[in-house]
């Protein structure tokens, strides 16, 4: 392993410890296992810090042309730059990196060392890259780099900035599978903002390789995670009663840092689908809530099928928990939904096998000075197999403190003076509803 130090390239001295140093008129050639570059004094060129160079097989040091040449598992650091290469070329007046792999004896089409650029937390790999260290441009072919979950390659990346990168023939996917996505989206334009968003125009969404046939316009694609508006990439996966789907495909709208909403959709490629929206708002110390709205629509089999039919499920949930007051407080959960569309759910089993579906609301107020409190309170409880619902609409109830009417609290306390009383009552109207009817009740309970 042979290893070089650079500290600049005003002027260079050299120390060594043995004399099997061999020069040459315009190049320094080094077989001994380090060359250490001295730091000079005064002036120096645009390196503003130590460059650290190896390999395993030769380092060539033009000096009068300020180039290097580096071969067999070049690395090349500087500042939080590191670069990798079977072959490295660089260029100190220009203060560019030329990096390229080798063609492989075994494999044809196949390069051996192919250059990887990492900076920091970034990895790009590609077939051939030009890099400039001092100002962070460069342009790689046939590139491929990482995100969080999600990752995008492309015929060429080229970055004008240490955030900015631009793509030709993009290829952008959040699949595990990066070697063979199941689906991925492709544009002949992307741009990239690091650690914010991926920006394509005319762009296809892919499965299995096969694009449909209507590109999007336009698209933003979140790559951090955190509250960014932008498009929901879809999963992929396969129903035996629906056919093939992707699902959860929509759009994430951050309005603002107190609400935001979401669409998105489930496609099934035998012609059902899902469609659903969420809103949420929170306000600090005041009230958080939230809205879903949920609607599938299936067909089972073909329409000139014997046994064909159609169905259509709805579902709203509505969730809202408040501080109104120090001694006003609403809270509520609410589930209405069709009996069937829980059972329909293809991603999810455990909801596919609930039975009931519950709801909640209660609104509670209390008086600081006499201590009593009064609260009413709504429940539902859907039995979805056998259809029954079953309420308690209103369940009201009062609640008196603890008096005490003989007690002075003045001098000895006597006997009687601990005799007191409360008072609980309770009203309730309870609704049962089935395939037969609805049946109301009352109930009184002091």
């Amino acid at each position: 392993m042979w290893i070089i130090t650079i500290y600049s390239l005003q002027s260079i001295a050299f120390s060594q410890q043995q004399d099997s140093l061999f020069i040459k008129p315009d190049s320094i050639f080094t077989k001994q296992d380090s060359l250490i570059v001295d730091k000079p004094k005064g002036k120096t060129y645009d390196v503003d810090t130590t460059v650290f160079a190896s390999s395993k097989d030769s380092l060539i040091f033009f000096v009068k042309q300020k180039k290097m040449n580096i071969y067999g598992e070049g690395n090349i650091n500087y500042k939080q730059t590191e670069i990798k290469s079977a072959n490295i070329f660089i260029d100190f007046n220009s203060n560019y990196i030329d990096a390229v792999g080798i063609p492989s004896d075994t494999a044809k089409n196949k390069l051996i060392g192919a250059p990887v650029l990492k900076e920091g937390a970034e990895v790009y790999e590609g077939e051939t890259m030009k890099y400039n260290f001092k100002t962070g441009q460069g342009l790689i072919s046939f590139a491929k780099t990482k995100q969080e979950d999600s990752w995008y390659t492309g015929e060429k990346i080229k970055k004008v900035d240490k955030e900015t990168y631009f793509i030709e023939d993009g290829i952008f996917t959040t699949c595990d599978d990066e070697e063979c996505p199941h689906y991925h989206f492709t544009a002949s334009k992307m741009k990239v903002i690091h650690k914010e968003q991926l920006v394509a125009e005319w762009i296809f969404l892919n499965f299995g390789g096969v694009p449909l046939p209507i590109p999007l316009p336009f698209a933003v694609f979140p790559i951090e995670s955190g509250r960014r508006s932008g498009i929901i990439i879809p999963a992929f996966g396969q129903s035996g009663n629906y056919g093939t789907y992707f699902s959860k495909f929509g759009y994430f709208w951050a309005m603002s840092d107190y609400m935001d909403l979401t669409f998105d959709a489930d496609y099934y490629t035998r012609g059902s689908f899902d469609l659903r929206s969420r809103y949420r708002y929170v306000k600090k110390y005041n009230y958080t809530g939230n809205v879903n709205l949920g609607y599938k629509f299936r067909m089972n089999g073909e329409a000139s099928d014997a046994g064909y039919s159609e169905s259509k499920d709805w579902n709203i949930q509505i969730s809202h928990n408040q501080q109104i007051t120090p001694t006003l407080k609403l809270d509520g959960n609410l589930n209405f939904t069709t009996s069937s569309y829980l059972s329909k759910n293809e991603m999810d089993l455990n909801e596919a096998i609930t039975d009931n579906v519950y709801s909640s609301a209660s609104l509670f107020k209390s008086w600081e000075e006499s201590g009593n409190s009064l609260s009413i309170n709504y429940s539902r409880t859907q039995e979805l197999r056998k259809n029954i619902i079953s309420e308690v609409l209103p369940s009201l109830t009062f609640s008196l403190a603890q008096k005490y009417p003989f007690r002075d609290n003045v001098g000895t306390q006597e006997w009687y003076e601990s005799f007191g009383y409360s008072y609980s009552g309770q009203f309730q109207n309870n609704r049962n509803k089935n395939s037969e009817g609805t049946e109301n009740s009352w109930r009184n309970s002091t």
